[in-house]
């Protein structure tokens, strides 16, 4: 039973939610996975999307995947109702999801019914693979010792969002890029800052 609001930036749809939910916002916990955000000193969409969860009046509180182990993570967001993968660096964020088992994790909470909230780098996890990204992310703010194992993603859909379709570099990148090196081994959906991709089977 997936539920899932797949967002380029949430702070600007937030308000779509609601209506999507069978309780007030003041009985659900959210867990806000900060981790995509890591590699930056400063995160002002991170900080933008956690205040719009406030000021409806969730009760979040902030998760960090990275270095945890399974049964740490499981136990942690198993307190949530709500599993919110906020944006930042796609590939650092897909990394720390099959180092700490989160993959699995999320996948399992998903499947009970629990909603999945992805903004950005967020929603491109929620896809099959975040190769299409790869290398496309400010790599300067990566460790100098990093490298990717694997690119499959969460595969909670068959599609690869393209976020922040509305702005001209990432359109630019996307058109001229992206879409013409693998639009024959993905689907793609572009996906502006004002639209939701809303999946409540």
């Amino acid at each position: 039973m997936k539920k899932l609001f797949l967002t380029s930036k949430f702070a600007a749809v937030a308000e779509k939610l609601l209506p999507l939910l069978n309780q007030p916002p003041q009985d659900l916990n959210v867990a806000f996975i900060i981790t995509a955000s890591d590699p930056y000193d400063k995160k002002p969409w991170m900080e933008e999307d956690e205040e719009a969860l406030v000021k409806m009046g969730f009760k979040v509180f902030n998760v960090d995947i990275k270095n945890k182990i399974y049964e740490e993570l499981d136990q942690e967001l198993s307190k949530s109702d709500i599993i919110f993968v906020g944006g930042g660096n796609t590939s650092y964020l897909l990394q720390k999801t099959l180092e700490s088992g989160f993959d699995k994790i999320v996948k399992n909470h998903v499947s009970k019914g629990k909603w999945y909230i992805g903004s950005s780098a967020g929603s491109i996890l929620a896809g099959p693979s975040t190769e299409p990204f790869w290398g496309k992310d400010e790599r300067q703010d990566l460790p100098p010792d990093f490298k990717m194992h694997s690119f499959q993603a969460l595969n909670l859909v068959d599609f690869v969002i393209l976020p922040h379709g509305n702005i001209q570099k990432h359109h630019e990148m996307f058109k001229n890029e992206i879409i013409p090196k693998f639009s024959n081994s993905f689907d793609f959906k572009l996906l502006a800052d004002n639209e939701v991709i809303i999946i409540d089977e």
